[in-house]
């Protein structure tokens, strides 16, 4: 049994669907969108079980809600999401480049 419910926003959904649909379309390479789209569900289920474990994100500048940041990486995008009971939002799926700290 799953210790969180993974909740996806409509914003992390139009970035699956953007990453999905650029792998598919601009690099014409379908079968890699389909896997990449299966690996990054995948995560999102090991998030089911293993959500807590990773770290808090002090310095992110993506803090939805007030809910402390956390980040899961797939391949070259980042998965951001918070924790709040035994629901886990996922706010993002960004390019981890896209993504800085500090002076933002």
């Amino acid at each position: 049994m799953a210790r969180f419910r993974i909740l996806v926003t409509n914003t992390a959904e139009r970035d699956i669907v953007s990453i999905v649909q650029y792998i598919r379309e601009e690099l014409h390479s379908p079968l890699t969108a389909k896997r990449y789209y299966e690996g990054l569900m995948e995560h999102l289920r090991w998030l089911e079980e293993h959500a807590s474990v990773l770290p808090i994100q002090p310095d992110s500048p993506l803090y939805n809600d007030g809910l402390p940041i956390r980040r899961l990486n797939y391949k070259n995008v980042a998965i951001i999401y918070a924790i709040s009971g035994r629901d886990v939002y996922v706010y993002h799926i960004i390019a981890q480049k896209l993504i800085t700290y500090g002076d933002c």
